[in-house]
């Protein structure tokens, strides 16, 4: 029964050892793979640049300094020839070459480091191309632009484009010999002791390449955005045709600068809204010209951003800027845009002078009134939207012209005519006495009464033959040229009409004729008749304002269109000039 008890012990305890070792096991299964540590060495790229008849370029990447031995043949299994460079380097490009046209060839890669670590590539193939001639860039047809500023260096012997960081500009070129092409793209890379190994972080892949647009036969275009980080690059076209051939091409070296910056000299803080007028150097005539639309097509002056950058981007030249900001000292400053940069950072010394804040102000007006010209000149190319918009602001100012004169004369709008007839012909005609021309006033005050109802009666039919209005002067004018008698009745609320005054053509002694009113009391107004009331008496105040603003804009438009184009507003102003001094004008022979 002991020997029972022992074995079944044995028994249970070797159960319990095989479960636990299972656990243990499955455990170390589950685990994750550990995570290469940092003195692992792996391959970071290996990709073919250029690939030909007759021979292959392939540029190798390794995370630490190693040599390398390249093993290629015409069989994978076959591996019998090798390339050994012994150089402890993370980057180098190997060329094979001597290699069969139109031929399978495959290739792995073996890397050792300084402390022996080895390691080994998968087994990479590459056909090599039929016989054919490979596509070559033309490379005197480069251009570069950004907002159609020309960027290429025109005196360089190789090609060379300055850009602010980030910014975005446009690639244009052609082949020599036109060629049917699989794809072609564009790539910037750094420039680092003259090999081109630029590794773009993950959110700058899309700021260094770019696919191309035949635009037309044998000429491609595309758009890039230059690195955030200021430095050295070079711009390659990368090209497969359908003969198989590959081939990577240096298009031009690409500097990116910081941008032209303002800052604060005490807080080094980039200053806002600071105005930069620029300035261009002529080499003709060794003088700085300020830039206009016809020598580049830029804003001038440019204003800074919140942190004290232009949005600027200039081709290759001599510059001088005049720098400006409320509450600073103006500065002027020189530079170059060459290949190796010029955006200058530029630090302004605060001052509270009042004498450079108007300055400030005056010059950005005249900036304003600068750009708004040249916005006019260019819709005035179209010469149907220009007189459409010309003939709406006649219409406008014809309309708040006639509106604003009656407003101030008491005049009503359809008599205006009849009211600049009159006072003309009372100027300039020398006989003055077939005319009725009349006043009413207030018997107490002696005020004008304005608007107030004249009726003009034949003394024998007692029939009404005229009626008219008194403007605001208390005047009423008619034309008498038979010299006949009327009875004149004048009606105003708020008066007693007194009785018809007896107007005898060849008894009046006294020019103007006199009439007057007693008042009554004050006549009652709706709140519509108050409202209309104010509004023109405020309409009539504008008539001054008119006159000026007609002023401002033929002066304004003048020098913008030419004096042909301005003719109906110089009209218009004209005629409110003859309006307001006909209205004004009292002969001094009719008041004797």
């Amino acid at each position: 029964m002991v020997i029972k008890m022992r074995l079944l012990n044995k028994l249970l305890f070797a159960f319990l050892l095989v479960a636990l070792l299972g656990l243990t096991v499955n455990k170390a299964l589950a685990a994750p793979s550990p995570a290469p540590t940092v003195n692992t060495l792996f391959f970071s790229a290996i990709t073919i640049d250029s690939l030909s008849k007759s021979q292959v370029q392939i540029t190798i990447n390794t995370n630490a300094n190693s040599s390398l031995t390249l093993k290629y043949g015409a069989s994978p299994t076959a591996l019998s020839q090798n390339i050994t460079s012994l150089t402890s380097l993370t980057q180098r490009s190997i060329i094979l070459t001597g290699l069969t046209p139109d031929t399978n060839y495959y290739f792995k890669v073996i890397a050792k480091d300084a402390s022996g670590k080895v390691t080994n590539s998968d087994t990479f193939t590459f056909r090599t191309a039929t016989v054919s001639e490979p596509p070559v860039i033309n490379q005197q047809s480069l251009l570069a632009t950004s907002n159609d500023l020309v960027l290429v260096n025109p005196a360089g012997r190789n090609n060379a484009i300055t850009i602010p960081k980030s910014s975005t500009f446009d690639i244009q070129f052609s082949l020599k010999k036109y060629l049917a092409l699989k794809t072609i793209q564009m790539v910037v890379r750094n420039k680092v002791l003259g090999a081109s190994t630029f590794m773009a972080p993950e959110e700058q892949a899309n700021t260094n390449f770019a696919d191309l647009t035949e635009v037309s036969p044998g000429v491609y275009s595309g758009r890039l955005t230059s690195l955030p980080t200021p430095g050295f690059y070079e711009i390659f076209v990368r090209i497969v045709d359908y003969n198989g051939n590959i081939t990577e091409q240096k298009l031009a070296d690409l500097t990116v600068t910081a941008r032209l910056t303002v800052y604060d000299t005490t807080s080094k803080a980039g200053i806002e809204n600071a105005r930069a007028l620029l300035y261009l150097y002529n080499e003709g005539t060794r003088t700085y010209e300020v830039i206009s639309p016809q020598l580049l097509p830029i804003s001038n002056p440019v204003f800074s951003k919140a942190n004290g950058e232009y949005n600027l981007a200039l081709p290759y030249g001599k510059y001088r800027a005049e720098i400006s900001a409320i509450g600073y000292k103006d500065q002027m400053v020189e530079f170059a845009i060459t290949q190796r940069g010029g955006y200058p950072a530029i630090y302004l010394t605060p001052s509270s002078s009042i004498v450079s804040t108007a300055q400030y102000y005056l010059s950005t007006l005249s900036d304003a009134i600068a750009s708004s010209q040249i916005y006019f000149q260019q819709q005035a190319q179209s010469s149907r939207l220009f007189d459409l918009s010309m003939v709406g602001t006649v219409i406008l100012l014809i309309m708040l012209t006639i509106f604003s004169i009656s407003a101030r004369t008491h005049v009503a709008v359809l008599y205006l005519p009849y009211f600049l007839f009159f006072k003309l012909g009372l100027i300039f005609r020398r006989d003055k006495t077939r005319i009725i021309f009349g006043k009413v006033i207030d018997e107490k005050t002696e005020v004008p009464i304005s608007r107030a109802n004249v009726f003009l009666s034949d003394p024998n039919g007692k029939h009404v033959l005229a009626a008219l209005k008194t403007n605001k002067l208390g005047e009423f004018y008619y034309q008498n040229p038979k010299g006949l008698d009327y009875d004149i009745t004048v009606v105003k609320e708020g008066y007693a009409s007194p009785e018809p005054w007896e107007f005898v053509n060849d008894k009046v002694k006294a020019i103007p004729t006199v009439l007057r009113m007693e008042e009554r009391g004050k006549p009652h107004h709706s709140i519509l008749q108050i409202i209309t009331l104010y509004a023109e008496d405020f309409l009539g105040m504008c008539t001054e304002a008119l006159i000026f603003f007609g002023f401002l804009v033929q002066i304004y438009f003048v020098f913008t269109f030419g004096l042909l184009k301005v003719a109906p507003v110089i009209c218009i102003t004209i005629i409110n000039l003859m309006l307001i001094l006909t209205y004004l004008y009292r002969p001094k022979e009719l008041w004797d």
